[in-house]
């Protein structure tokens, strides 16, 4: 129940150069008017002065999904490395800093009409003897939905309600942001979708949500390898939402916290360099992708981890990640950090499936076609392969053809965009498809198929001719 005492508005300005009228977003200064989500910190919080016992349903927690870390658009100085990795050829950009923003939201409840936010009036509540009074408390905040029941006896509103507002915390802590130095050209590491409850998000965006996932999931085993390294709980990180960073190349930006206010030196230690001036943190990297004897790759590749093919709580599923637990992959997340090192990785592309993380892959493409074409197909006529790539079709609604030839591919692999953008393995095997069905075929990668194969088949039914 959301009761609190008058709250302020966040109205700092995201930018010195900004102005009355003109903000800027401090990280790429692009103009803001008019758009983003209005948020607010409550002053402090009360309880409602309960007269009767609380139901279980009104005292439960309705559950953490509403609630994320946010941070505060700025300017982020990003160094490169030196040579790390083998055969010192991989880099990273990185940067600390000490005074990081971070805003931890809260973004309320779903309403039909309303989009999501607390819905507040504001008042004078008079409480009586039996709560307490009398007395009267003056410049209160009352969610909405509680404002005229017996929650609230005695409260004088004042005005109408206010439009859907989110709470936020706000912390100045350590933070360390960490970056490719060069993308890989036929991969799409760099096409994390722009998240946000205040704009649907579009749907051609939302099937690049396999790349989203693959950058939660390596922040989560950098985090978890860090703990291990450092002798502290996970938790003692904050993981924020990958997103791009750069104007001119946008590159994908993982970024994390010290959980602690004013830091716990955690993320100041990552970026301390150890051997030849090395960044503890690519150290970490290293580890990550080639230790087989250390974690993650321990766990990763155990006997009785073969049966995970996404996340679980032998690899990277915790009780404090569980609002991810839908998007971890080990697997993507091990592809991610190769991709974010090594811009001459292909991510199996050029018919290397040797590092850990692709060892399973023609194993699940092949079993998603099949599914897909089990569930959804005709049979052996809408099952096939091409240069090697698994491939189905779907059957479609008062049509005599079935729909143009799926190709099963990575979510790594960049899709779309002008023919030459394709690796020529995948533009040779489009061509093939082409020539088959006379029609162009699409790209639909396993995280989707295996995750919400409903949602993938209503759009090749959208988009077959």
């Amino acid at each position: 129940m959301a009761l609190f005492n008058l709250f302020h508005a966040i109205k700092r300005p995201l930018s010195e150069h900004g102005c009355a009228g003109h903000r800027t977003c401090g990280a790429c200064q692009q103009p803001l008017d008019d758009i983003g989500q209005q948020c607010v910190v409550p002053n402090a919080f009360r309880t409602d002065l309960p007269g009767f016992a609380r139901t279980k349903e009104e005292g439960g927690d309705q559950g953490i999904r509403h609630r994320s870390i946010q941070a505060e658009g700025k300017f982020v100085d990003l160094q490169a490395t030196p040579g790390f990795g083998v055969e010192g050829v991989w880099h990273l950009r990185l940067a600390h800093d000490h005074k990081a923003r971070t805003f931890r939201i809260n973004r309320g409840p779903t309403h039909d009409d309303a989009g999501r936010g607390f819905i507040t009036r504001l008042g004078t509540q008079e409480l009586p003897k039996s709560r307490g009074g009398p007395v009267d408390l003056h410049h209160q905040a009352i969610d909405e939905r509680y404002a005229d029941d017996k929650r609230t006896p005695g409260l004088q509103p004042a005005g109408a309600a206010s439009d859907p507002l989110w709470l936020a915390a706000p912390k100045t802590t350590d933070a360390l942001y960490i970056s490719p130095q060069a993308l890989a050209p036929f991969l799409a590491i760099d096409s994390i979708p722009s998240r946000s409850d205040a704009t649907p998000i579009d749907t051609d965006l939302a099937r690049w949500t396999g790349v989203r996932a693959a950058a939660l999931s390596a922040t989560f085993i950098v985090v978890g390898r860090a703990a291990m390294e450092l002798d502290v709980d996970p938790e003692e990180f904050d993981v924020l939402e990958p997103r791009l960073y750069g104007q001119d190349t946008p590159m994908p930006l993982l970024h994390i916290t010290d959980h602690l206010v004013n830091g716990a030196g955690l993320c100041a230690r990552l970026n301390d360099a150890v051997d030849a001036e090395i960044p503890l943190v690519a150290e970490l990297f290293r580890s990550i992708l080639e230790d087989e004897g250390e974690y993650p790759l321990d766990r990763f590749l155990a006997a009785d981890h073969q049966g995970c093919d996404q996340s679980c709580y032998r690899c990277l599923q915790r009780y404090g990640n569980s609002p991810y637990h839908s998007l971890l992959d080990w697997q993507l997340g091990l592809a991610f950090l190769r991709a974010m090192v090594d811009p001459d990785f292909e991510c199996g592309l050029d018919g290397n499936f040797a590092v850990p993380e692709l060892r399973r892959f023609r194993a699940l493409a092949k079993d998603r076609a099949d599914e897909m074409n089990l569930r959804f197909g005709l049979g052996t006529q809408t099952r096939g392969r091409f240069g090697g790539f698994e491939a189905f079709r779907i059957k479609l609604p008062r049509a005599k053809e079935p729909s143009p030839w799926v190709i099963v591919v990575h979510p790594l692999w960049k899709t779309s965009g002008p023919p030459e953008f394709l690796h020529p393995a995948l533009r040779a095997a489009a061509e093939e498809a082409l020539f088959d069905a006379d029609a162009p075929p699409m790209f639909w990668d396993t995280f989707n198929l295996l995750r919400r194969p409903g949602f993938v088949r209503e759009r090749i039914k959208s988009a077959s001719p």
